[in-house]
């Protein structure tokens, strides 16, 4: 075949391509997978295939990342870093989309908690029954579960780890907003996928379910948070990535990590 052919060949190529990983998509588990570029949560919605369920809130949920309560990876060290500086007898963390208390469970085994720690966390009913019942087994003193952010006032420590993206482009400004005078003193979020110049929704495999999985504008997700009287004091990449195929352009290569106080 001549190189002209092959260029020829190319479209169709792509299009063979486009269509086993869309088949891949449908059906995989025990992979994290992405696919395509989407306005807003209800188009994304729109494109799931009719193979899992849709939505975080389902029994398997609960039972993920088991291997994480005992023990940190690489992006946690950024994180463990603050907290321990921050956290004082009696302080009040909130943890916003901390499934069954992972951070938790293997901070803990790092550095010592401070006498009268409160950790809340809150997620949804499916994750926050199988927290309760692992906080119960494991005798894990002032670790208790919410399923509305509504229910936390006063924390010192907001922390979310990797859960922003399953709520849309707004919703941590308008949880601060919600706070009024009660906001928390101190910010730390963690595996964010911030892009330099895009702000979108895709469409996540995370082998137990879909999810529509919102990918941040960076000065526009930073300037949201200090438009509610924070400044940011520190920001850190992490390993995690997001790899979307198609169309190009969208995919994230390192996620980032922010630390910001209130100011005044």
């Amino acid at each position: 075949m001549s190189k002209a052919e092959s260029i020829k060949q190319l479209p169709v190529l792509r299009t063979v391509l486009r269509h086993r990983y869309d088949r891949l998509f449908a059906r995989a588990r025990g992979m994290n997978l992405f696919r395509g570029v989407y306005p807003d949560f209800a188009a994304a919605l729109a494109a799931v295939p009719a193979t899992k369920p849709v939505g975080y809130d389902t029994p398997e949920t609960g039972s993920m990342y088991k291997d994480r309560l005992s023990k940190v990876v690489d992006s946690d060290y950024a994180p463990m870093f603050w907290l321990r500086g921050l956290l004082a007898p009696g302080s009040r963390v909130f943890d916003f989309g901390g499934h069954v208390g992972i951070a938790f469970h293997a901070y803990r085994r790092y550095f010592p908690f401070p006498e009268g720690l409160t950790w809340t966390v809150c997620d949804v009913p499916a994750v926050v029954e199988a927290g309760r019942q692992l906080a119960a087994a494991e005798g894990a003193k002032g670790l208790q579960f919410v399923s509305d952010f509504q229910q936390v006032a006063g924390a010192d420590v907001l922390i979310s780890f990797g859960a922003l993206q399953y709520l849309g482009p707004d919703q941590l400004p308008r949880m601060l907003k919600h706070f009024g005078a009660d906001k928390p003193k101190h910010v730390v979020l963690n595996k964010l996928p911030l892009h330099p110049s895009k702000s979108f929704v895709t469409l996540q495999n995370m082998s137990a379910a879909f999810c529509p999985y919102q990918v941040f504008r960076r000065d526009q997700f930073v300037q949201g948070i200090e438009a509610e009287g924070y400044e940011l004091v520190d920001s850190w990449t992490t390993a995690e990535s997001l790899y979307i195929p198609y169309p190009t352009g969208h995919s994230v290569p390192r996620y980032t990590g922010l630390y910001l106080r209130r100011r005044g």
